[in-house]
This record gives structure tokens, sequence and C-alpha cells, in this order.
């Protein structure tokens, strides 16, 4: 049994190759990866290299949500790390975050841009310190000193944690839609049930940032990303632990109310 399970849930992704390259590369845990074609099966797909510790699993269009859960479902791992299907990974980041995080902890690795075409990570620009405004839209605070802290949200494009907690706190609920707020529904779950969200800067990832339309694969026609925000709103809006949670990571761009 593999000690991690990885899910890249994709749907059009140009750059799935080489971001499963990338982590089989640079690997030195006892992974396991499983991929989600949504939308497509893998004989659609065409030149997909297949390795033995990936596993690939086609689907109906069902949306980035339903396609992470279908893959958390059959993860072996007793621990899940969910990346986006453009991303490049440090030296050993596998290893080093299953050495960092704790059974209570979502733990993200340090994030840098990833430059395409080069498939080159931007050093200058880190971030690992997240919070989320009083729209509940996340926001990217100052950079903080410490190797490992506390944040009170993820950005959401690589985050550990161990599959039980997964379904606990259920992560990546059908009612927000297909894509959208996923960091923010992280940090809200997270610590409104006793739980934390850490980043660390002893590893490191790069994620593609899209910037156009026409570099997004889900349907933006039914604005699903107004939705999941909209749930963020009703859910946890008037949750008793919102003010608390506003104070602690109190920011510049993240006003006490």
């Amino acid at each position: 049994m593999p000690d991690l399970s990885i899910l890249i849930p994709s749907r059009n992704e140009p750059y799935l190759q080489q971001t499963v390259d990338s982590i089989f590369e640079n690997s030195e845990a006892d992974i396991e990866v499983l991929v989600g074609l949504d939308g497509a099966s893998y004989e659609e797909t065409g030149a997909f290299a297949l390795r033995n510790e990936c596993r690939v699993f086609g689907s109906p269009v069902i949306g980035q949500r339903a396609m992470t859960n279908m893959l958390a479902e059959e993860a072996k791992g007793a621990y899940l790390m969910k990346v986006d299907a453009h991303c490049s990974f440090g030296p050993g980041f596998d290893r080093i975050l299953l050495e960092t995080i704790e059974d209570d902890v979502i733990l993200s690795p340090l994030m840098y841009p990833l430059d395409v075409p080069g498939w080159t990570i931007n050093h200058h620009k880190p971030m690992s310190n997240f919070v989320f405004d009083e729209n509940f839209v996340m926001q990217f605070a100052p950079e903080r000193e410490e190797k490992t802290h506390e944040v009170m949200c993820l950005q959401g494009s690589a985050f550990m944690l161990t599959k039980d907690l997964y379904f606990e706190l259920g992560l990546d609920e059908k009612a927000f839609g297909s894509w959208g707020s996923q960091g923010v529904e992280i940090g809200c779950k997270a610590w409104f049930n006793g739980k934390r969200c850490m980043t660390t800067k002893k590893t490191f990832y790069g994620h593609l940032f899209r910037t156009t339309d026409a570099d997004f694969p889900y349907d933006r026609g039914e604005n699903p990303g107004k939705q999941s925000n909209e749930l963020c709103k009703r859910l946890f809006g008037e949750h008793p632990k919102l003010d608390w949670l506003r104070e602690k990571f109190s920011t510049p761009q993240m006003p006490v109310s």
C-alpha cells in the first residue's frame, strides 16, 4: 500500500503529462498517482504515458470537485495530495510534506508561479500566506519568516491531508459546484472544525496561473465560481467562529469586522 495518493483532476489539460512526469522525477516517497480525465477516457486522450504507479480514470463531464472525490474514493494511501494538472514540484516534495504534516493539518508547500512554455519556476515570487477577505475571496497576504506556519486558508492547487480527514470534513462538497473557492472552503471547514491549515517553505512547487478564458478548461458560462462563492457566504458568513478566525489572521488585506 502506498503512503501517499496524489490526485490530479483534469479536463483538456495541455500540461498534464509534464505534471505527472515532474511528480515521479521528484518523488522520494511511496506514492501512487491517480489521474482523472473529466469528460474523456484514457483512449480518447492520445499520448498520455502511463507508469506502474499511475492509475487513470475517465468519466463523463462531472467537474473538478466531483472528479477529486471520485479519485479520493479510489485512493489506497493513508494520505492524499490533490494537485492541479499544471504543476511542477521540488525534489523530495512528497517525503518532506509527509515528514512535516500532522493528522489535524491540511498542508501546502511554498508556491511559485510556473512559466510556460519553458516549464520553469519563477523563484522571485514566493507565495505561502493566504487569507480570505470580507467577500470570501482568497487573497495573498504578506510573506512570513517562519518555515512552517498556520494560514487562514489555502490557494487550493496543491495540498495534503489524511484520507480520513478529507472525508471527515467533507471537502470538495458537491453543492459548491464544479469548481471555485476551494481554498476558502478548505480553510473554513478546517478551522471551524478544530483543524488547521498550514504552509511550509521546506519544499515548493510551481503552479501555472491561467490568464484568459481560453486557458481555462471548465465552463464559465454558468459562472460556477460565483455559485461556490455565494455558498461560502451562506455557509460560513454567520458561523460563530468567523470573527475569531478573522482576528487570528488579521492583515492589511483582511480587515477585522
